[in-house]
């Protein structure tokens, strides 16, 4: 099967154990078999690759703002990788993402779940193709 070139929210995957196999709603002879079924999050990352569930996405946020209270201009560059899941109360989000300070490299775990900007985000795997990603994310590699 062909991966769309669009994300609609109504594609899907599947890790069959060997490579990824992609399908949409209207492939109505394709009987899934297998619990890694992914649905696309109809986003887009920054290159205009479709993101789906269960992949690997590293955002970067980077601000400066006036004042901290004691008139210092704070800069904040950080990036955010974390793996891609859909809540509804909250919509497409990084979840727990590791954050990395791009000015002194430290990186810490973040409690949260951070939504995805399809500006900002650029995929960079996925947990079955890329599982090295989510152990260094996750503090095991």
């Amino acid at each position: 099967m062909s991966k769309s070139n669009e994300a609609n929210g109504q594609n899907y995957r599947m890790w069959n154990g060997r490579v990824m196999e992609y399908f949409n709603l209207f492939d109505f002879d394709y009987k899934p078999d297998h619990e890694s079924l992914m649905q696309s999050t109809g986003l887009l990352d920054k290159n205009g690759k479709e993101i789906f569930e269960g992949d690997t996405v590293k955002q970067n946020l980077c601000v400066s703002y006036g004042g901290d209270g004691y008139g210092e201009t704070v800069d904040i560059d950080s990036d955010f990788i974390g793996e891609v899941v859909v809540l509804p109360s909250k919509g497409v989000c990084l979840k727990k993402p590791l954050v990395i300070d791009n000015y002194d490299g430290t990186q810490t775990r973040s409690n949260n779940y951070l939504n995805v900007r399809k500006i900002r985000a650029e995929l960079i795997g996925n947990v079955y193709e890329n599982p090295e990603l989510m152990e260094k994310s996750n503090g095991k590699g």
